[in-house]
Parts: structure tokens; sequence; C-alpha cells
């Protein structure tokens, strides 16, 4: 039995490890570089190995999007972002340290990807279940209007009981940092912040961020359980939105039950 054990945390390491940064659409497209604007969308899929939905309804719902920046994308055992989307290139967050699981950070794109970096955060709390993740920042370079555009996905530490945790605020802080370094001019970060925009706009001095109107989660701080539609006891809260120096179309939800938060999308225009 403790052999059978060994052998297959071998194979999950060796999974977790061998995720490709990079990987190339299988049916390109042509795509008009020049075009006047970018349609993007953000969701939190919620897509964890030991859940057993289909990443299929995600096709529908997101297929026509120039950028996707996917969360908790951990499982893909039975299928593949890659061969759901052949008409983009797939950008993954990979392990880099000893996490039991990589970042579940994606980036979808139909236009080329120049470049792609990850990197993991240096804080997070030891006390939760995020901790057996490599939380982090992807991002993506990509070529439009003869420019260098930087995508950033990012997923900060998780808080189901209060608003937020205050690991998530350090977490920020490096977001903002490796934004500074990598590409702060044509930039748009997006992802799963767990924390209200309002705080971070307040807490860093931000006037860039681009949110939705409704909430994209409704949480129960006594239960600790989350879900995408108003409840009773349960708070509605703007999680999820984008922080760009383009000028954004107002982000609006999507409305699905497929996780419990709503996606999200927006437009540089």
């Amino acid at each position: 039995m403790i052999f059978y054990l060994g052998l297959f945390v071998i194979y999950w390491f060796y999974r977790q490890k061998s995720i490709r940064l990079l990987t190339l659409c299988k049916n390109p497209i042509v795509y008009a570089e020049k075009s006047n604007e970018i349609t993007i969308a953000s969701f939190n899929i919620q897509k964890f190995p030991w859940k057993t939905k289909s990443l299929t309804p995600l096709r529908k719902l997101f297929e026509h999007y120039d950028i996707i920046l996917f969360q908790e994308c951990f499982d893909e055992l039975n299928e593949s972002v890659c061969d759901l989307f052949p008409s983009h290139h797939v950008a993954r967050g990979k392990l880099v340290g000893m996490k039991l699981l990589n970042s579940g950070l994606t980036i979808l794109s139909k236009l080329p990807i120049e470049q792609v970096d990850f990197y993991p955060f240096a804080n997070s709390n030891m006390l939760t279940s995020d901790y057996l993740c490599e939380k982090g920042v992807l991002l993506c370079k990509i070529k439009w209007k003869n420019k260098l555009v930087t995508i950033y996905n990012t997923h900060l530490q998780s808080a189901h009981t209060c608003p937020y945790d205050p690991v998530a605020l350090e977490q920020f802080a490096e977001l903002l940092e490796i934004v500074k370094n990598s590409g702060s001019i044509n930039y748009v970060i997006g992802g799963d912040f767990n924390i209200e925009y309002k705080k971070v706009i307040s807490q860093f001095n931000l006037f860039n961020v681009f949110h939705p109107v409704e909430p994209t989660i409704y949480v129960n701080y006594y239960t600790a359980d989350s879900i995408p539609y108003a409840k009773p006891n349960y708070k509605g809260l703007v999680y999820d939105y984008f922080i760009s120096d383009f000028e954004l179309a107002k982000p609006k939800t999507i409305k699905t039950l497929y996780s419990d938060h709503l996606p999200i999308h927006t437009k540089i225009l």
C-alpha cells in the first residue's frame, strides 16, 4: 500500500511540474492585431482535482473572447483546455516549488503570445487550505497595434469567514511590485482578488480599477459557504475585477451556476 501511495505521489508531482508554460493553439486563426478592441473574460472556475464536473460548458461561455483568464483550473486529467479552445494559445502557471498543487492560473489568447512568466507569492497563510497550492501571478505579453500588452492573471489568499485575509493585502502588494518590474505600461490585470475592490482602491490609492456593479460571489461568514447568487445571510462581494492603464468597458457579470463565482467580461477600448 505504501509503495503504491509513493508511486502516486511521484506521479502527481511529475504532472504538476511538467505543466507547459505555453501551448500553441491547434487551429490558429487570422487575427487582426490592429483591431480597435480586445475582449477579455475572467472566471474562477472552481475546478479542483476532487471535483468531477466537466470543463466542456466553459467552451460555449468563453470561446468568442480574445483573452480568457481562468483561476482554480487545477484538474485536466480527463479534459484539456487546449482541446476545448483550439483557437487559443494557452499559458499555465506551472509548479515551481514543493506545493501539492500548481497555481491553477491559466491565460488563453487568440493573439500570439510573445512571452510567459510565472511568479509565486512569497507570502501565504499556512493555516489555510490555500497553502497547498502555489498562488502567484501569471503574465503573458501579447502583440496588439504594434505594441506589447502585458496580461496578468492572479488569485489571492481566500477568506470565507471575514471580508478578507490580511495575507491577501500582502500578496496584492507583491502583485503591484511584479507589475512594476515586468510591465507597468500597456497592461491589464485580472483575477480573483478575494478583496473587495473598494478596499484595494483605498489601501493602495488606485484610480484605474474597473469593476462590475453586481457582486461576483455571495459568502456566508458563519458557515464559510460561497455561492454565485443572492440568498438570505449571504453577503454579496465584488472579488473579481480588472486593473488597467487602458480604458476598459464597464465590466459585467455572466450568469452561470458553474462555480461559486460569477465570470466577468470587458474589452480594451
